[in-house]
């Protein structure tokens, strides 16, 4: 009688192809880890693309994220704000960034501030 854990050349084949495939794999991820671009290349890169501009309609701590500071522009965009500048930041404030660049402008008052 055969039963279902016999040990032919079939099922010997199999495992040796199922263990092959998760060895290809584990190996591409560690050849992606080491030559693929760093966490900080992305972040610089996602930084970079970024571009808005508007004025603060309002702001709110988002409870969901850590309760960081969230200004929302008269465009619609979201913007987080380093703790540092969240208690400079109010409704009525002017905020930009170019694409490009990692340099952001608030306008408050009539005074630019770079950041």
């Amino acid at each position: 009688m055969v039963g279902p854990f016999d040990d032919t050349k079939a099922t010997r084949l199999l495992g040796f192809w199922f263990r092959g495939v998760i060895y290809l794999f584990l190996l591409g991820v560690i050849v992606w880890s080491l030559l693929g671009p760093s966490r900080k290349e992305i972040i610089m890169k996602n930084d970079l693309a970024e571009q808005f501009n508007g004025k603060v309609d309002s702001i709110y701590c988002d409870e969901r994220n850590h309760s960081i500071q969230m200004e929302v522009l008269s465009t619609g965009w979201l913007f987080s704000t380093l703790s540092q500048w969240a208690s400079k930041i109010e409704v009525g404030d002017s905020m930009a960034k170019s694409r490009g660049s990692l340099k952001y402008i608030f306008i408050k008052k009539g005074k630019n501030l770079l950041c």
